[in-house]
């Protein structure tokens, strides 16, 4: 019988980041462990985790790329752990994890970084019309390049929805350029937002009042649908909306249908509501909108992934000394009160 704690690793990113290959050796150099890679880079592999392929593991790194369900951890005793490689969740059931008494975490902190930086990207980019310009130079030169005109960021309204860790870190961002930032969330630590300047009003005054919307809340029961279309007709004709969060929050046609009438002057979208299947996606038809596949987060940034490793194998360490992992998504698993510094920033319905 195997008496060491065994780790899976649901792929191995070691040839897209260093980092990510110097905490994955960080768990193999511990002789506690037994760590095994489930899939490579190539490897046919069905939509669901299977059961068998987490029998006999204790901690398990899940990446992105496929669902947890309740046939997953049937049987599975061992498992004590998921951590998820990013800071969404919604491909893991709960439910199903309190159920078979499984602790749940994301790693959220390693990426507010690469997202809130693609956030000022989008601004600046929609803002100076960069794609256009690009396209525009190889078709026309620089004829009648003045009758399209852009304008400055400076002290122009950021308003975001939702204003956790990344919320926040775009507020920090956008602070050198004087931009005023409004934010709505019902359930963000006030005193910490007011330290940064933020000022928090309704949905509805955020939408009215900015700029630039972005969108900065996790997908869940509550937020799904979360914006219809009398949102986005709220916001002013020069405005640009911006969402490096979650699809689904919204509906891609509606918000397509909204950028070919000239409601809003543009968008800046990474999520879709079906992606990776985004072939037919109305969005990508759409002139004004700078559309990007999903590349905000853990997956296409070098640090990101590294930072996100880490945050995953220290919960592991912690966990095998008697300590809690960080990011818990489902407090309600453990006995006892779980403290707040433990509970993931996106536990809270944005």
């Amino acid at each position: 019988m195997n008496s060491k704690i065994t780790v899976a690793v649901e792929m191995d990113y070691s040839k897209k980041s260093e980092g990510f290959r110097e905490e994955l050796e960080r768990l193999k150099g511990d002789d506690r462990f037994e760590v095994k890679v489930l899939l490579g880079p190539d490897s046919p592999h069905s939509e669901m985790v299977s059961s068998a392929e987490l029998s006999g593991v204790d901690y398990y790194i899940l990446m992105g790329h496929r669902n947890v369900g309740p046939a997953t951890l049937e049987g599975n005793d061992r498992l004590k752990w998921i951590g998820r490689f990013g800071a969404g969740f919604e491909n893991v059931d709960i439910d199903a994890c309190n159920k078979n008494g499984v602790i749940l975490s994301n790693a959220p902190y390693g990426i507010r970084e690469p997202v809130a930086e693609l956030v000022l990207s989008y601004i600046l980019a929609l803002t100076t019309r960069l794609p256009f310009f690009n396209d525009y130079i190889r078709e026309s030169s620089f004829r009648d390049k003045g009758k399209y005109m852009t304008r400055c960021i400076q002290g122009s309204t950021v308003g975001l929805i939702g204003c956790g860790g990344i919320g926040q870190t775009v507020a920090r961002l956008v602070a050198p350029f004087s931009m005023r930032v409004i934010a709505y969330d019902p359930y963000v630590d006030r005193d910490a937002v007011k330290k940064l300047g933020v000022e928090l009003l309704s949905l509805d005054e955020v939408l009215k009042s900015s700029d630039y919307v972005s969108l900065h809340v996790p997908l869940t029961d509550d937020t799904r649908g979360m914006l219809k279309e009398d949102h986005f007709r709220m916001m002013k004709p020069s405005a640009f909306f911006i969402n490096t969060s979650r699809g689904g929050i919204y509906s891609d046609a509606v918000l397509a249908g909204i950028l070919k009438e000239g409601v809003v002057a543009g968008a800046g979208i990474d999520v879709f509501e079906d992606e990776p299947d985004v072939d037919s996606n109305p969005l990508l038809k759409c002139r004004t909108a700078i559309v990007t596949p999903h590349i905000a987060g853990a997956a296409n940034n070098t640090d990101a992934i590294r930072m996100v490793m880490k945050q995953n194998v220290d919960s592991v360490f912690h966990q095998v000394e008697g300590r809690l992992p960080d990011s818990i998504v489902n407090p309600e698993v453990l006995e006892g009160k779980v403290p707040e510094d433990k509970i993931t920033p996106s536990f809270n319905p944005r």
